[in-house]
């Protein structure tokens, strides 16, 4: 009994080390062997991954800006700012002057006056003061404006019996408009409106006619006949308006673009005060005077920049008065 459980005992311990041997010899070919090397990176795919983060960045950064080009151009597009925005600037520089000769108008009746004539003739039109006598004003202001002053329209008041409610000096690009004759106070604007696209159209090449749609009809029954006439020249007239100018040296074209563009080119100031002494050394100009001769006031521009700093909502560009550059 004790023999055969002794003999169990063997013949278990016999294959305990039988499996230790078999397991060992298993082992001995995979000793001589190595690991299989890890394959080499392909050409250039560290340069890859070198470049993929800077990538990443850059991505990031040009959403950036796009997220910022968005929010300015919201921002520009409302209230004050989309009405600076939306002033045209000439590629040339040229502009009209409209000289405001103690005509006792509203300063809501000149920028009406001031905005028909913009939207007619597609150039600037900057108001001016003017002096006492309207022809001594408009001849001087061509004589210290003589290559960018596109033409010189001069509100005045004056006696009937002077001065008549429309007169033109072709040679001298100047159109002086008499507002005595031209009624109440709420038919001021329409009137010497029209009659300084009138003016104006006798300057540069056209006649009256009697196109109902034109601007330039005559005038068979008196001042009150205005208010039937539209606001604007005949398309035909229009396009014999821009070439006759053209042949004259001036340019009826306006630069449509951003108004951080407008402002890197010093056609128009930044809108942020703090940025004003920068861009005057820079272009050489007066912040407050461009300001104005656009029609706007510089103290609510500053004052719209400042509101817009309280509530968290403004967008103001590094830089961006002199990159020129999209935001």
């Amino acid at each position: 009994m004790n023999k055969r459980s002794v003999g169990s005992g063997g013949s278990c311990g016999s294959f305990a080390g039988w499996a230790g041997v078999l397991l060992l010899a298993a082992a001995l070919p995979l000793a001589g062997q190595t690991a299989p090397a890890a394959a080499a990176p392909a050409a250039g795919a560290d340069v890859e991954a070198r470049a993929r983060p800077r990538a990443n960045i850059e991505a990031r950064a040009q959403a950036a800006k796009a997220g910022v080009a968005k929010r300015y151009q919201q921002m520009m597009s409302e209230g004050l700012f989309a009405r600076l925005a939306a002033t045209p600037v000439n590629v040339k520089g040229h502009y009209l002057a409209l000289a405001d000769s103690q005509a006792g108008l509203a300063a809501k009746e000149i920028a009406a006056i001031r905005d028909l004539l913009q939207r007619n003739l597609n150039i600037p039109v900057w108001t001016v003061p003017g002096q006492e006598e309207p022809i001594v004003s408009g001849l001087g202001l061509l004589k210290r404006n003589p290559t960018n002053l596109f033409a010189v329209v001069v509100l005045t008041r004056q006696p009937a019996e002077r001065l008549p409610a429309l007169t033109v000096h072709p040679d001298e690009r100047l159109v002086i408009i008499n507002v005595a004759p031209l009624g109440a106070s709420g038919q001021l604007a329409p009137r010497a409106g029209r009659q300084a696209l009138r003016g104006l159209g006798l300057v540069f090449g056209l006649g009256l006619a009697g196109d109902p749609f034109s601007v330039m009809r005559p005038l068979d029954k008196g001042l009150a006949e205005l208010d039937t006439f539209s606001q604007s020249f005949a398309p035909a007239e229009s396009l014999r308006f821009n070439q006759h100018a053209e042949t004259r040296g001036y340019a009826i074209q306006q630069i449509n673009t951003l108004y951080l563009n407008k402002v890197a080119e010093g056609l128009m100031p930044p809108i942020n005060p703090g940025r004003w002494p920068r861009w005057e050394k820079r272009h050489g100009k007066s912040a407050a005077v461009v300001f104005r001769q656009h029609g706007f006031d510089p103290g609510e521009i500053a004052a719209e920049f400042q509101r817009l700093v309280r509530e968290g909502s403004v967008v103001d560009p590094p830089d961006a008065d002199e990159t020129g550059a999209q935001p």
